[in-house]
């Protein structure tokens, strides 16, 4: 998306709109982030210790991503 069609998107959006947008955000982000390595290790009945390696993996992942 180049940088014009970008600006005519934000100036259609309220505020609001864009807020919740970001608190979506942010719950998409922690659930891949936390839910998922946690629903994974209990499904395969994985003990705490690889779980935790398993989310800090996670958030090291994530964190270089951005």
């Amino acid at each position: 998306m180049d940088g014009k069609k970008e600006m005519e998107m934000e100036e259609r959006l309220s505020k609001p709109a864009l807020s919740l947008a970001g608190v979506q955000w942010l719950f998409f982000m922690f659930a891949n982030t936390i839910v998922v390595p946690l629903s994974v290790g209990a499904a395969f009945h994985l003990p705490d210790t690889e779980v935790a390696t398993i989310i800090r993996s996670s958030f090291i992942l994530t964190g270089t991503a951005h």
